[in-house]
């Protein structure tokens, strides 16, 4: 999360970071940057901590929050009688 705002910044651009749930940061921004700051959050998303395994990020684009939630899996793994 932080080196979003860092790089927000470094970049100049106009968006900011204005909330962070669980594994979700919303940004603000205007228009014309939300092609560039979507790329901006899937790269720094991907790229914050290195695992055997690659991190996939999405980031996702649009006017209201309700318009950008789309789930497209849910996995849920039983063991020995417990949800994780």
């Amino acid at each position: 999360m932080i080196r979003v705002v860092h790089r927000l910044e470094k970049e100049g651009l106009r968006a900011r970071l204005i909330l962070q749930v669980h594994d979700e940061l919303i940004v603000e921004a205007p228009e014309e940057e939300a092609p560039l700051v979507q790329q901006l959050l899937t790269e720094e998303m991907e790229q914050a901590i290195h695992l055997s395994v690659p991190m996939v990020a999405e980031a996702t684009i649009g006017k209201k929050l309700g318009m950008m939630q789309k789930l497209k899996y849910c996995f849920c793994i039983q063991t020995a009688g417990y949800i994780a």
